[in-house]
């Protein structure tokens, strides 16, 4: 490979190889492991309290919601930076996909996926979404 080749490699974002998506792609790859970290942290949290929040409905055993945090966290590690609006569309998709072992649809899990996506929001300095007042 000639220096201009290798260089080219070097600064070309769209190839597959590239440092660029390598480091991306390992940076990726932290942020799911964390917020799996993350979510099997909270999910005592969730499993104390999610009968408690305001979108539960009566006799829903954790079980039914707990995908839709997960999607909240999911959610974070791909779009975070964004507000949760801008993401839902994606994070809709991303949950549809997967649903054939949920038992609820995307706008019941919606609530619940936004509560996880606000707790992290919450724990990160600043308003890093930009969506709180």
């Amino acid at each position: 490979m000639t220096r201009q080749e290798h260089q080219n490699q070097k600064n070309n974002p769209n190839q597959k190889n590239s440092p660029m998506n390598q480091q991306r792609d390992a940076d990726a790859k932290q942020r799911a492991q964390s917020n799996e970290l993350a979510f099997d942290t909270d999910r005592t949290y969730w499993l104390e309290r999610y009968n408690k929040e305001p979108y539960y409905e009566a006799g829903r055993p954790f079980s039914d919601y707990e995908p839709g945090y997960r999607a909240g966290y999911d959610g974070h590690t791909r779009y975070g930076g964004h507000r949760f609006e801008d993401a839902e569309p994606r994070m809709k998709a991303d949950y549809e996909s997967l649903k054939a072992d949920m038992r609820m649809g995307w706008d019941k899990a919606r609530d619940a996926a936004m509560a996880a996506w606000h707790r992290i929001e919450d724990a990160m300095p600043g308003d890093a979404d930009n969506d709180r007042h």
